[in-house]
C-alpha cells in the first residue's frame, strides 16, 4: 500500500501479510446480528424490501481493513437489482412528519406508526401552551436513531441512495426511533454500475485555459494493464460519507490523537459535495497509472476558482474488490503526527511523519471532491490486483501559513448555516 498527498509518500510493507492472514482467520456468523429499528436480523436476512426502488436492505458480514470479515460484527448494506430486470418507480413525495397515510401495512409493521391523533386541536389555553413549551423542550432531548452503530438525530439523512431515488431518514417520535425510506421527487433511477458522465469539455479547452499538459489531455497508459476504471455511484456515496464523517469527528472535537493531541474543534468546516468535473480530471490522471501527482495547472477545472488539491493512494495485493475505506482511513490516520497547534497556521511537521493527506481531508474551506480509480496489473513484483485511487479537492488545502480551520464550537461560524446531514459541519 502506498499513498501520496501533494508530494508526501507513505509505504506499508506488511499489507501482503495482512491479506494472506485474512484468509485463515476464523469467524462465527452465528454470533453476528444486525439491528434495525429495534429488531435483530441474521446474516443474509433481508431487513427491508424496497421493491419500488429496485433494491433491498440486507444484513451482511461486516468488513474491516483489507476486506477481512470482522469477528462477531455485521452491517446493513443495500442489494441493488439491475434496472434491466426491474422498473424503478418512485412514489409521490411524502412528508417525514406525516408518513402513516402513505405507508403500506408491511412498512407500518417494520417502521411503527406515528402515534395517536391529537385531541382538541385548535383549542389554546394557558395550560395547553405550557404543555406545548414543555413538549418543545422534551423534543430537543429525544433519542437518536441507530444505523450501523452510528447515531442520527430526528430528520437527519442516514443514507442517500440517489441511484434509486430515495433517502433513509431518521424519524423520532415520543414512542419510536425509526429509520424510514423517503422517496425523492423529480428523480431518475440509474444503475450503480453506470459509468460517470462523460467529460463535457475537450482537451483543447483545458489546454488553452490552463496548460497543454493538462491531465484531460493525457493518453491512457496501455502498458499497465488497466482492466477496469471509474467510480460507481455506490462508491461515490461511500467516499463522500466517509470524508464527511471524518470531518465531522474533527469539527466536534472528538479526535483525541495528535503530536500532541487532542485536535481542537472547528467552527467553519464545510460539508463536502461531489464535483463531477473534479472526478473526470482525477480519472484522466488515474488512467495514466501515475507514480506521483500531476502539476498544479494540470488538474485545474473551470467549475472551481483557484488551485485544486490532490490525494493519491496505491494498493498492491490479491483482492479485486474496491478498498476505498482502507485508503481513506490511511489518509486520516496521519492525524497522529499532527500537533494540535497546527490548525492556526499550516506547515510541514519536521518529525518524519506524513500529514498532507489528513490536512487536505479536513481543510475547512475545501467544499468539493471528485475521485477516479483504475484497477490494473500485474505490477509491483507481480501482484495481480493493483489499484490507483486519485481524489481531487477544491478549493485546494495545504496552503503554507494559512489555518487548516478556525477553532471554536462546532459549526458556530457557518456562512450558510449548519449541515442537515452531518452534525458539526456547515451547509455547503
Amino acid at each position: 500500500m502506498l499513498c501520496v498527498g501533494d508530494g508526501e509518500i507513505r509505504i506499508n510493507r506488511i499489507i501482503l501479510m495482512v491479506i494472506l492472514t485474512a484468509v485463515i482467520v476464523p469467524y462465527a456468523d452465528a454470533a453476528k446480528r444486525c439491528m434495525f429499528n429495534q429488531n435483530k436480523f441474521k446474516i443474509g436476512e433481508e431487513v427491508l424490501n424496497l421493491q419500488d426502488h429496485c433494491c433491498s436492505l440486507v444484513c451482511t458480514s461486516a468488513e474491516g481493513r483489507n476486506g477481512k470479515p470482522r469477528k462477531n460484527k455485521a452491517s446493513l448494506n443495500f442489494d441493488f437489482t439491475p434496472l434491466n430486470s426491474c422498473t424503478c418507480q418512485p412514489r409521490p413525495s411524502r412528508s417525514v412528519l406525516n408518513l402513516t397515510a402513505s405507508l403500506t401495512p408491511e412498512e407500518l409493521r417494520r417502521w411503527g406508526s406515528e402515534g395517536r391523533k391529537r385531541r382538541n386541536v385548535g383549542k389554546r389555553t394557558r395550560s395547553s401552551e405550557k404543555k406545548g413549551r414543555q413538549a418543545t423542550k422534551k423534543k430537543k432531548k429525544r433519542g437518536k436513531c441507530v444505523f450501523n452503530d452510528r447515531k442520527y438525530k430526528d430528520g437527519n439523512i442516514v443514507e442517500e441512495v440517489a441511484s434509486r431515488c430515495f433517502d433513509l431518514v431518521c424519524h423520532v417520535t415520543k414512542r419510536k426511533k425509526t429509520v424510514v425510506a423517503v422517496p425523492r421527487t423529480d428523480c431518475t433511477c440509474s444503475d450503480d454500475s453506470a459509468p460517470p458522465s462523460p467529460i463535457e469539455r475537450e482537451c483543447s479547452e483545458y489546454a488553452q485555459a490552463f496548460t497543454p499538459s493538462h491531465s484531460i489531455c493525457q493518453p491512457k497508459n496501455k502498458a499497465c494493464g488497466i482492466n477496469r476504471e471509474g467510480v460507481n455511484s455506490e462508491e461515490r456515496e461511500l467516499i463522500l460519507r466517509e470524508h464527511n464523517e471524518y470531518r465531522a469527528k474533527v469539527a466536534k472535537g472528538d479526535e483525541t490523537r495528535g503530536s500532541p493531541g487532542p485536535q481542537p474543534s472547528a467552527a467553519n468546516m464545510m460539508e463536502l459535495v461531489w464535483n463531477q468535473e473534479l472526478a473526470d480530471v482525477a480519472q484522466a490522471w488515474c488512467n495514466t497509472c501515475p507514480s506521483n501527482h500531476d502539476c498544479n495547472e494540470c488538474r485545474r477545472v473551470f467549475s472551481i476558482e483557484g488551485f485544486v488539491g490532490q490525494n493519491l493512494y496505491w494498493n498492491f495485493g490479491f483482492q479485486a474488490t474496491q478498498v476505498w475505506s482502507q485508503g481513506l482511513q490511511a489518509f486520516y490516520d496521519e492525524v497522529r503526527f499532527v500537533p494540535n497547534t497546527l490548525v492556526d497556521s499550516f506547515f510541514l511537521v519536521p518529525t518524519g511523519g506524513q500529514i498532507g493527506h489528513y490536512t487536505q481531508m479536513v481543510w475547512a474551506t475545501t467544499r468539493e471532491i471528485g475521485c477516479g480509480a483504475t484497477y490494473h496489473g500485474p505490477c509491483a513484483v507481480q501482484y495481480p490486483e493493483c489499484k490507483t485511487y486519485c481524489c481531487n479537492y477544491g478549493p485546494a488545502g495545504n496552503i503554507l501559513g494559512t489555518p487548516i480551520y478556525e477553532k471554536g464550537p462546532a459549526a458556530s461560524k457557518c456562512p450558510n448555516g449548519e449541515s442537515k446531514k452531518y452534525d458539526g459541519l456547515c451547509k455547503p
